[in-house]
């Protein structure tokens, strides 16, 4: 009987060729563990609940370490409901991520989230480079529309655009 080795279909094979960063997808990689620390375990009652002041801590340490200068602005009377607070912290995650993968080497990122009314706004903006930039991490390319399906479900909106060398996520959803 003769085995051949291939890889489960969720995983891609990568090759390592010239003009490749392994450091940038090492850090991706430790990125992804970062922000998924605090959901290891399976069961529910041990996991514990991100705030929205920690999401963007630790979205402005991690993309730091990884070259990024970061600002970061929050209003200071923000005050939303658990499951629009979760959301939230998904998409600071997921948006941090996404600039891990693809913006340019040392981008400039803004996170920005405000109440607007009875809505609260999130915003991140990072530069990105000219040409896409060759990522070793595999990606379902379905990030954004799970997104953009998290935050409807909620009863809100999010678009992306890019402007300049500039891409920018902006969310806006119900406080409460």
């Amino acid at each position: 009987m003769q085995h051949s080795a291939r890889p489960s279909p969720g995983i891609r094979a990568t090759t390592l060729d010239e003009g490749d960063n392994l450091g940038s997808t090492i850090a991706v990689l430790w990125l992804n563990i970062t922000f998924r620390s605090c959901n290891w375990r399976n069961s529910r009652r041990f996991e514990q609940r991100a705030s929205i002041a920690s999401a963007l801590e630790e979205a402005r340490d991690s993309l730091a370490k990884l070259g990024a200068d970061v600002t970061v602005h929050s209003s200071p009377n923000v005050s939303v409901s658990a499951a629009i607070e979760q959301a939230l912290v998904h998409l600071v995650r997921e948006g941090a991520t996404n600039i891990a993968k693809h913006a340019t080497e040392h981008p400039s990122v803004t996170i920005q989230i405000e109440a607007i009314e009875n809505d609260v706004r999130l915003e991140l903006a990072n530069s990105i480079a000219e040409t896409p930039r060759n990522s070793l991490v595999p990606s379902s390319g379905y990030g954004l529309d799970r997104l953009r399906e998290r935050v409807s479900l909620l009863g809100g909106d999010l678009s992306t655009q890019m402007v300049g060398g500039t891409w920018t996520l902006t969310a806006r959803l119900p406080a409460r």
